[in-house]
């Protein structure tokens, strides 16, 4: 399991007991049938709870709703009568790929739209256990089980359990479950503390918050939250793990805060990775998707270990540029970002020998420069999409390997055109040669 996004003290309770017919008799959950259902998709909640979806959660409902799977999800808590936590359950455990969709419209109406779509809104009691559809004991609180064992979630539905205490603390490093001490769950290779509110976090670091928890799940191929499953973060910093984190592991910003995480590999620069655990202490595993500068990008995501900095400091080498990575996480107000290498389109200039430079994308962010792996064509039938074949100094073009240039100089025949709109990086304009 990993962390994911902040944790809403309201989220257990209210995915637990949410569906508009507990309300009002008026209120009630439908499924539209219309072609588009409305700038906020197919959803169809009566009443106040409608009114407030649409002034609070439009973006979730709109979201799920393309989704069919989501749409049975909704459908399926719906129908749980209030307060029966075991149907709620049973719907996780049948939907768990819905999960990344479902749990964000779910989430937002137990908390902007309490009083209008969910009944007896209130965040769960530390002191007290969960009712046992939820298992056998208390994660936050540690009651429930025998001397010794530690109450730890054990699936993607929340569903808790008694295992063997182990002798690890926050941000101590794990595999598993049965080292960590109580009251610590092994999340991204490290301990580290259950809560339920970030008033539960504040022993642990000044920057630490509540975050949601979240497990991966085979069958959907990714990662989905589990409910009611928060964990403190580390509040480490990522050029620097080693200050907050265990042997071995290394410091992830996510969100407005950070994580330790193991394990950790020795990956740096492109083609060190396939997952952050390949990557060195202080790197991370990006993805990138190349674009060319002409409008055209390619259909090949590579994957780069880069080392992570800070925006508008000077973290990087001057030869390179703190690029802001996708959600802009921060650590106590400062954004990090990775150095990227401010190579040359033209001439390869920065780029290690059998790469290539060209203008990327880090999930989503605006284009920069970087090296990735390249090939030796020149010219016509030389490149296909699906890869990275031309030549340094060259892109594909349908199908062609063209040179760049940023002048007539750069061009054989002495002809460069320039993209059309205007395609610069770090304030030089390029083209292609004619």
């Amino acid at each position: 399991m990993r962390a994911s996004k902040r944790l809403s003290p309201l989220l257990a309770i209210a995915l637990a007991v949410f569906a508009c017919n507990q309300i009002t008799g008026e209120s009630s959950l439908t499924f539209d049938g219309g072609d588009d259902g409305g700038a906020c998709g197919s959803l169809d909640y009566s009443g106040d709870c409608q009114t407030c979806l649409q002034a609070n959660c439009c973006s979730q409902a709109s979201a799920c709703s393309g989704d069919s799977g989501c749409t049975a999800f909704q459908q399926c808590v719906a129908g749980c009568g209030p307060g029966n936590q075991s149907c709620y359950t049973a719907c996780v455990k049948d939907n768990q790929c819905a999960l990344p969709l479902g749990v964000p419209l779910l989430e937002c109406l137990g908390t902007a739209c309490a009083a209008s779509c969910a009944a007896a809104a209130a965040a769960p009691d530390a002191g007290t256990c969960l009712p046992v559809e939820y298992g056998v004991c208390n994660q936050n609180s540690q009651c429930g089980c025998p001397k010794g064992q530690n109450c730890v979630v054990s699936d993607v539905a929340g569903d808790t359990s008694c295992v063997a205490a182990g002798a690890g603390l926050d941000n101590a490093p794990c595999t598993e479950a049965t080292q960590c001490a109580l009251g610590f769950a092994c999340q991204g290779g490290a301990c580290l503390p259950f809560c339920a509110t970030d008033a539960n976090c504040t022993k642990f670091g000044a920057g630490s918050r509540c975050y949601e928890a979240g497990g991966y799940v085979d069958a959907c191929s990714s990662f989905v939250p589990v409910p009611g499953e928060g964990v403190c973060s580390s509040d480490c910093d990522p050029l620097d793990p080693k200050a907050v984190c265990g042997p071995a592991l290394t410091c992830h910003p996510s969100g407005e805060t950070s994580f330790c995480a193991g394990p950790t590999g020795t990956g740096t620069g492109p083609n060190g990775c396939s997952a952050s655990s390949n990557c060195a202490i202080g790197y991370d595993c990006i993805t990138y998707t190349a674009g060319y500068g002409n409008g055209t990008t390619s259909e090949l995501q590579r994957t780069t270990c880069e080392p992570y900095c800070r925006i508008s400091y000077t973290d990087c080498p001057s030869t390179q540029t703190c690029t802001p990575l996708s959600g802009s996480p921060s650590v106590d107000g400062v954004a990090y970002g990775v150095c990227t290498i401010n190579c040359n389109l033209v001439t390869g200039a920065g780029c290690p020998t059998g790469s290539s430079c060209l203008p990327s994308s880090p999930q989503g962010q605006s284009a920069f420069t970087d090296c990735v792996q390249t090939g030796t064509a020149i010219g016509a039938d030389g490149c296909a999409a699906t890869g990275f074949n031309c030549a340094p100094g060259y892109f594909c073009d349908s199908g062609t390997c063209t040179k760049y240039c940023r002048t007539n100089s750069d061009c054989p025949s002495g002809s460069c055109t320039q993209f059309s709109p205007p395609f610069s990086v770090e304030g030089v304009t390029y083209g292609s040669c004619e």
